[in-house]
């Protein structure tokens, strides 16, 4: 068949994974696979669009922050190729496909969990009521099959990024300048915000340390790469795997700097896997700490203590690693006045960076149900209008004491104040519209510290840290 997939533009630029395990799995099977990556690349946009005509099989990519834009593209795909089997999947499908099928009938069928089985059986042509992980419309019918979750991912293609449209035709650098590699699936966690158990399962799924590291041979060799990095939500689960990874990297000689942007948990961290991964290329991680109020902090479900999270930070810095924190504004038991003080904390903790975001409730977790059923909270705007990030933050609920527009407010005081200025950007506004944006909240949330900003803004322009990467001011 041919196949085009389709990654509409976001708020944030980086590499499909999703996409590209799906690309993967159907190169595999012979397939003639093309992706239209609009959110690293926008340029020729109905040029590229007019791609899919001769598409058997069209395939759009959803987060709940780009439903709009996805419909947009569905809507154009069927007037370009009205025969085509058009269908979606990705993390918000698989949070609240029957809603998103039962509204948007454009769509033949949605894939939710692990997509890389079901794909393929759907370009075989099987019989939809046979093929797991997917829903879809028989008659006035919703029929949702049972979903589908990977053990082995041994088993799995590597990803294929060569398809991608924006790196094959438009030759792009990966966003950010590293490899974005996935180790595991699914997280065991018991955070009452958290949607990655809903997403890819609550039983932690990993690869070989060897399959990992065939990976990276691949991709040195087709890429030339000189970074990678770890974007699994729990990579250091299994602390001995970690540790063998690290060892392997080492063994193997692979020469490349890694980090880890999505956030370990310090209980699962100890000073060997500091040693192990600072000889193993590793120049920089991130902690998950979401507040440095302990109070706040313990019964979000985490696990452990506000201390053991210090500690690593010691530990990590002790072995010659950057580390950053990130954190969250308006969690269940914060105020505007213990997030102001959580921003101050976070401060004294010895972060090269700290990011903010805006909690944001999704269906399904412990955290939409206290909402629902708490007379203290209220929402205020549906869920799927939630965004974490970016320069248009809502707060799609609020408490009798801390109003959602004041959430508002402390989060773009919180990134503006600790310089993770990025955060506060849609990053595929133009360079002119992101800096008067920059500037304005900067005047607004921190104008007695204003030149104090245009230092630091000055200085990662002058070395060369463009705003896209999300690092000014490190």
């Amino acid at each position: 068949m041919k196949i085009k997939l389709i990654d509409p533009k976001g708020t944030r630029v980086g590499l499909n994974t999703g996409l590209a395990y799906l690309a993967g799995s159907l190169i595999r099977e012979g397939h003639d696979v093309v992706v239209l990556d609009f959110n690293n690349c926008l340029k020729d946009v109905e040029e590229r669009l007019n791609r899919i005509k001769d598409a058997d099989l069209i395939g759009i990519s959803i987060k709940t922050s780009t439903v709009n834009e996805g419909l947009k593209l569905a809507e154009k795909a069927r007037r370009i190729n009205p025969e085509a089997l058009l269908i979606c999947g990705g993390v918000h499908i698989t949070i609240d496909g029957i809603t998103f099928l039962k509204e948007n009938s454009i769509f033949d069928v949605v894939v939710v969990g692990d997509g890389e089985e079901t794909i393929v059986e759907i370009a075989r042509g099987n019989k939809f009521e046979t093929i797991d992980g997917i829903i879809f419309r028989s008659g006035d019918e919703i029929i949702e099959n049972k979903k589908r979750q990977i053990s082995d991912l041994d088993r799995l293609s590597f990803p294929d990024y060569q398809c991608f449209d924006s790196i094959s035709i438009y030759k792009s650098a990966f966003p950010y300048n590293y490899y974005p590699l996935i180790t595991s699936r699914g997280c065991p966690s018991q955070c009452l915000y958290c949607s990655v158990p809903l997403i890819s399962g609550r039983r932690w799924r990993s690869r070989s340390p060897g399959n990992v590291i065939a990976e990276l041979r691949e991709m040195q060799r087709i890429f030339k790469l000189e970074e990678f990095a770890v974007l699994d939500d729990n990579f250091t689960v299994n602390l001995e795997r970690s540790k063998t990874f690290c060892k392997l990297l080492i063994k193997e000689k692979i020469g490349l700097k890694w980090q880890c942007p999505g956030g370990l948990k310090a209980l699962f961290t100890d000073e060997e896997l500091a040693q192990l991964m600072k000889l193993s290329g590793v120049h920089h991680v991130n902690f998950g700490i979401e507040s440095a109020i302990p109070e706040v902090f313990e019964r979000i479900g985490k696990g452990g203590k506000i201390d053991d999270i210090t500690n690593m930070i010691r530990t990590f810095k002790r072995n010659g690693i950057k580390v950053g924190g990130t954190f969250l504004i308006g969690l269940p038991n914060s105020t505007k006045s213990l997030d102001k003080k959580s921003i101050s904390l976070s401060m004294k903790m010895n972060l090269d960076n700290i990011m903010w975001g805006i909690l944001v409730p999704y269906p399904g977790t412990e955290l939409f149900n206290m909402i629902k059923m708490d007379s203290r909270y209220r929402f205020m705007e549906d869920w799927r209008n939630g965004l974490h990030c970016g320069n248009d933050v809502i707060s799609i609920f609020e408490s009798e004491d801390y109003p959602a527009q004041e959430r508002i407010d402390m989060y773009y005081y919180a990134n503006i104040r600790t310089r993770f200025y990025g955060n506060v950007l849609n990053m595929n506004d133009s360079n002119i519209k992101k800096a008067k944006d920059l500037l304005g909240f900067v005047f607004k949330y921190d104008p007695l510290r204003f030149f104090w900003h245009m230092f630091w803004i000055l200085k990662a322009l002058i070395v060369g840290v463009k705003v896209k990467t999300v690092r000014i001011g490190i």
